[in-house]
């Protein structure tokens, strides 16, 4: 059967969408999602949505509105319990996926390798001992924002961990672990689920964007759920916080099998990663070179400062001396002009 045929037997693959507000990003997600998605079947957990006319236009399968935002990991797992068939997507609101049949190609790739259990967008190869993912072992096809020697060099790479932003995963009784609470750590947990059960788990080099990504790893929280008040309120108001108390917990649940290393780098991550430590390097030597021309300059004003600066404080001391012999000489003349015989007041 070839993979036309696969695709035409084969049932539509529901997507799983928490929705939280974030009206703008979750339209570009979802206008760009019917660009590049064969068919599917929709279902929507909202956790808050303000446009509810728009979630009517988008005609889910299934649909399920909670009265008060759940968090995301009972949200997804609400929307997986949902969901019909052998293979189940989940993505965020605000994630825009460019690859056209980027779906089909990764259920095709699952029913080739029944030993594969996990596909994300992104991933890494390691998780550390303490509990988070290796920078270094990175597999990231996030658009313009990530450096080229963390980009896949295959199609496919086999990784420890992928990243909550989205991801395809073979229906079992595996589940996200609802007890990290509202958020962070789900999708390690996920991973390494997988991966107890016996199964693989891989990244696709998947070209797309997250919305609110920032250059680098971190995440502009002013278009985040993780900003908004409602959800900070639940959590104390301190995500950082409760991000490190979720870690916490994530290191405990899994300290017999961490740290976890699967797949590798090849020659191309050594390459592109030494070209960009000597971009770096050569940027510091130039940053470096500006500051000491700039100190330079500092200390060239300061040290005129401080010739103008000794200069006005001897001018002030020479005008005190004149005030003073001034006032010397005004008591002397008033002295004089004093008449003879009279005797001081």
């Amino acid at each position: 059967m070839g993979a036309g045929e696969r695709r035409a037997a084969r049932e539509d693959i529901p997507i799983v969408v928490v929705l939280f507000h974030r009206e703008d990003e979750t339209k570009k997600t979802f206008d760009q999602l019917k660009k590049v998605t064969g068919a599917y079947r929709l279902v929507i957990v909202n956790n808050g949505f303000d446009n509810t006319g728009f979630i009517e236009g988008l005609k889910p399968d299934r649909y399920v509105e909670n009265h008060e935002n759940t968090g995301a990991i009972q949200g997804m797992n609400q929307g997986i319990d949902l969901a019909d068939g052998e293979y189940v997507a989940v993505i965020h609101n605000d994630v825009l996926i460019y690859d056209e049949g980027w779906l089909d190609d990764i259920v095709e790739f699952m029913e080739r390798r029944p030993d594969v259990g996990l596909v994300g967008m992104q991933g890494a190869h390691t998780v550390t001992e303490e509990g988070r993912f290796d920078y270094e072992t990175n597999v990231v096809p996030h658009r313009g924002l990530v450096p080229d020697s963390l980009r896949p060099t295959w199609r496919w790479a086999r990784v420890a961990m992928i990243d909550g932003v989205g991801w395809v995963m073979r229906k079992t009784d595996i589940r996200l672990d609802e007890r990290y609470g509202m958020m962070h750590c789900y999708d390690l947990d996920l991973a390494l689920q997988y991966i107890q059960a016996g199964y693989g788990v891989y990244v696709r080099a998947t070209d797309f964007l997250h919305q609110i990504q920032k250059e680098g790893e971190n995440v502009d929280l002013e278009r985040s759920s993780r900003g908004r008040e409602d959800y900070l309120s639940k959590i104390g108001g301190d995500d950082e916080g409760y991000f490190e108390s979720v870690t916490r917990r994530f290191r405990e649940k899994w300290s017999d099998m961490l740290p976890v290393t699967l797949g590798f780098r090849d020659e191309a991550y050594g390459e592109l990663r030494a070209g960009e430590l000597h971009e770096t390097r050569d940027a510091l030597v130039k940053h470096g070179e500006e500051l000491e021309r700039y100190m330079v300059a500092l200390r060239d004003d300061l040290s005129a400062k401080g010739r103008a600066i000794a200069e006005a404080e001897g001018y002030v001391g020479d005008l005190k001396h004149e005030v003073e012999r001034q006032v010397s000489e005004i008591g002397r003349l008033a002295a004089m002009l004093e008449p003879p015989g009279r005797s001081p007041s």
